[in-house]
């Protein structure tokens, strides 16, 4: 007697198209979740990043020092 196969189940882990499709997306066409980013810290962080080069060059740039003189916490902007 011949055993009959089973449906092959798609594999655990595995994207569906749409989620590759949304992947594939350019960044302005997707839609975000959550509240919008705010532009006015972006500005701030890269006043301050390019202030701190200018005065110290790359050895005074850190990602503390970019959080004290823009004024916003560190993790902002390992966000960004």
């Amino acid at each position: 007697m011949a055993r009959t196969r089973k449906p092959e189940r798609p594999l655990r882990g595995t994207l569906s198209l749409s989620a590759v499709e949304a992947f594939n997306e350019p960044k302005a066409a997707r839609t975000s979740r959550g509240r919008p980013r705010n532009t006015k810290v972006d500005d701030a962080i890269t006043e301050a990043t390019l202030a701190l080069l200018l005065k110290s060059g790359v050895e005074g740039l850190s990602i503390d020092a970019v959080a004290r003189r823009s004024g916003v916490v560190v993790m902002k902007i390992s966000t960004r």
